[in-house]
């Protein structure tokens, strides 16, 4: 197993000085919120607004890292006010920030 190729952040645990959640995810441009109405099973979540960027995870490309020509899965959960239309997208970049791919919007999956 690449630990490299897994990570996780629920944004319930403390948003520390360091900069990032547990699993060494950061918030990207998104806001720590608080309100209870939005939070899912903690007492924080990330609230981002339009073309805003959320969780973001940084591994190396390649040996011991993340593998291009391989399948990831991410999921969210979305809180749905009833006029929300979320979507998710992931895209790969180099250390300098320079897209590998464009954003790529993921499969729809509601329950």
């Amino acid at each position: 197993m690449n630990f490299n190729e897994f990570t996780y952040s629920g944004a319930e645990d403390v948003y520390s000085l360091s900069g990032f959640f547990g699993g060494e995810v950061t918030k990207g441009t998104g806001t720590v919120n608080t309100t209870s109405t939005y939070v899912h099973t903690g007492t924080s979540s990330l609230k981002l607004a339009q073309n805003q960027e959320g969780f973001t995870y940084k591994a190396a490309i390649g040996a011991g890292g993340i593998d291009i020509d391989r399948k990831y899965r991410a999921t969210v959960w979305i809180y749905d006010n009833g006029n929300t239309t979320a979507k998710l997208y992931y895209k790969l970049q180099t250390a300098g920030g320079v897209d590998v791919t464009t954003p790529n919007q993921g499969e729809a999956f509601q329950q």
